[in-house]
């Protein structure tokens, strides 16, 4: 909770408790005061300008690759549809991109299960397809998860705006 000062011609100088959550953040050059919950990404962030706002608005509408992995196996169950191609024309992505995403779901349970208990900034920018898709190749679920903790070591170190100051 925030405390507010009343100006100095005051008798007293007081500060006075205010119940409702509120944060500040600046958009288009003009100071603004959120009546809400700082959202939980954002708890590190002193200052919330308009770009470190836009990022957190591409954060929220951002699909991960694993994600869109899942929607694609989803699919096809539903559906009943047994090939890439099938559900390409349902769904109307391109088949050979259906199938890149669904190679994702061979990755190691214990690797989907983190990227989903952590769905943080950093990782949606770090994980791509591209760089799952290296952990699928490696074959060796012992092997993929050395790789894939040397990958969130160097996702913290990439991550820019969303790196929490310790």
């Amino acid at each position: 909770m925030g405390h507010v000062i009343l100006p100095a011609n005051h008798k007293e100088r007081r500060t006075l408790r205010i119940l409702a959550p509120f944060y500040a953040r600046r958009l288009h050059r003009e100071p603004e005061i959120a009546l809400e919950e700082k959202p939980e990404v954002l708890e590190h962030v002193d200052a919330i300008d308009q770009k470190v706002w836009k990022q957190y608005e591409t954060f929220l509408k951002a699909t991960a690759a694993w994600e869109r992995a899942e929607f694609y196996a989803r699919q096809m169950e539903e559906r009943g549809v047994k090939t890439a191609a099938s559900l390409a024309k349902v769904v109307g992505d391109p088949d050979h991109m259906i199938s890149r995403y669904l190679r994702l779901m061979e990755l190691p349970t214990p690797i989907l299960d983190h990227l989903k208990a952590h769905r943080t900034p950093e990782n949606l920018k770090y994980f791509s397809h591209r760089m799952l898709e290296e952990l699928v190749r490696l074959g060796n679920p012992k092997a993929a998860w050395r790789r894939f903790q040397e990958m969130l070591g160097e996702a913290k170190r990439e991550a820019g705006v969303w790196a929490k100051c310790e």
